[in-house]
């Protein structure tokens, strides 16, 4: 696909609209209109947009907006945002929203002043965001407001990152590495973990929440596990931490054993996800265990003790049903979890459906995962779960969003922390990012956030943080 833009600079605004209605498309600059593919214009001219949708050369849509805002940008994004939607009949629940953190904005206009009927009639206006997804900001928006009230601009997070996997799925784009293949570096991995760790200079925070995620932390062996555990436990001012989750995700990777060993370190919360209770679905996105598997271990960590337990779903899985999503959640709901998380795919650059997409020409889209995200809504609601923390992903099938469900009072505030940027978190690991939040006294909506990325290579990571 490609773009020409004329007296103006929003080249960026430009091919995010055009990615919510051509997915996994390239795009690229033209200075012509080209006589095959499609291609869309954008030109500001004084205070007049004109944007136009062209198909192999020929002119299919054009309109022209005059600049009403004092924001030039949105004006030149909403104008290709309403020409497109005319032109090809598609209606986005999200309007022309492109950003990952759609609860920022309710968030703002909430602390603004606005009440939240208002800030819903404002997301509908200004944004096109169905009513629907506009209600659902304003309800995640007043759980979180509620649970955020007293905290403090010194509260902060731990995030450490173990980037190994049983497999890697094939809709994943994190970086993570096939165990078997790695296992050769994951003791020099640890290692240089825990001398970042060592390094680290928490500016006089006071730690809440820890967060082990990856990957599967659960795919080191015990001996691994147990040395970041105990070093973080040693090493970190704990006594403050009500919340300390490890994402077992990979049913897998879990064993009596290491269930044990993360309740000897006082692990409260943790994840096993298994996407999907239908096996043939599980082999095709790359995960190689079963649904029992999920079973056997959701269960064994009852046993063991865990009362905090999340666990994930994808809708808009290939080859997947309304009823075979139904039939995962309807199970999944039966064992009455205190987290759901349930995730549109989101076909990412880095992975191998986005790879698969790209070598047979194909673009792949699930029309039923709209409904599959409103069952979810009903049947958690049901099980007495409700939204604490929603987020976007580009390239999601139909356009739709991740939310997470939590009964009242066992809401992951790492998660709202991380999600919705409103406080201090310290990262370590291949790929982690460190989060330094500075709140604004007009509230979290207006916080400086200032970021600091780790290196993603595994062997690049190891190599930078030698013991």
């Amino acid at each position: 696909m490609r773009y020409i833009i004329k007296g103006h600079n929003f080249e960026h605004e430009i091919q995010v609209i055009g990615q919510i209605f051509y997915k996994n498309q390239g795009f690229c600059r033209a200075d012509n209109i080209p006589f095959e593919g499609i291609c869309v214009l954008s030109c500001l001219d004084k205070d007049v947009i004109k944007s136009g949708l062209y198909v192999d050369g020929c002119e299919i849509a054009l309109r022209f907006d005059k600049v009403e805002c004092d924001e030039l940008s949105f004006a030149v994004k909403d104008s290709m945002f309403r020409l497109l939607k005319s032109a090809t009949g598609i209606n986005p629940p999200w309007g022309s929203l492109t950003g990952i953190r759609p609860t920022k904005i309710m968030r703002g206009l909430i602390d603004s002043g606005l009440k939240y009927d208002e800030a819903i009639r404002f997301m509908r206006g200004k944004y096109t965001v169905l009513a629907q997804k506009a209600e659902l900001l304003a309800e995640i928006v007043d759980i979180q407001r509620e649970i955020l009230k007293n905290q403090s601009e010194n509260d902060a997070s731990l995030y450490i990152g173990i980037p190994f996997c049983p497999t890697r799925c094939h809709y994943c784009s994190f970086a993570a590495y096939p165990i078997d293949k790695f296992k050769k570096h994951t003791d020099a991995y640890v290692n240089a973990l825990i001398n970042e760790m060592r390094q680290a200079e928490l500016l006089g925070k006071s730690i809440k929440t820890v967060y082990i995620g990856g990957g599967t932390p659960t795919a080191l062996n015990d001996n691994q596990l147990e040395r970041v555990l105990d070093y973080t436990a040693n090493s970190f001012d704990l006594k403050n931490v009500s919340e300390y989750s490890v994402e077992a995700g990979r049913p897998d990777t879990i064993t009596k054993s290491n269930l044990k060993l993360l309740k000897k370190y006082g692990i409260s919360r943790i994840s096993i996800n298994t996407q999907t209770l239908k096996d043939d679905t599980l082999k095709q996105i790359g995960r190689e265990h079963t649904a029992q598997q999920f079973f056997d271990a959701y269960n064994l960590a009852r046993e063991v003790g865990f009362d905090f337990i999340n666990v994930d779903l994808i809708a808009g899985l290939p080859g997947e049903s309304v009823l075979d999503f139904n039939n995962s959640l309807e199970k999944i709901c039966a064992l009455s979890p205190e987290n759901l998380t349930v995730h549109t795919l989101a076909v990412k650059r880095a992975s191998k459906f986005r790879e698969d997409i790209i070598d047979s020409g194909s673009v792949f889209e699930s029309k039923e995962a709209g409904e599959m995200i409103n069952i979810a809504y009903e049947r958690a609601k049901n099980a007495d779960l409700n939204p604490y923390y929603l987020y976007r992903q580009k390239n999601t099938v139909g356009s739709f969003e991740n939310v997470g469900y939590a009964k009242k009072g066992r809401e992951c505030i790492y998660n709202i922390h991380i999600m919705e940027e409103t406080a201090t978190i310290f990262a370590f690991g291949a790929g982690a990012i460190t989060k330094y939040v500075y709140l604004s006294t007009g509230g979290p909506s207006e916080s400086r956030i200032e970021r600091s990325a780790n290196v993603k290579d595994v062997l690049e990571y190891i190599k930078r943080n030698p013991c």
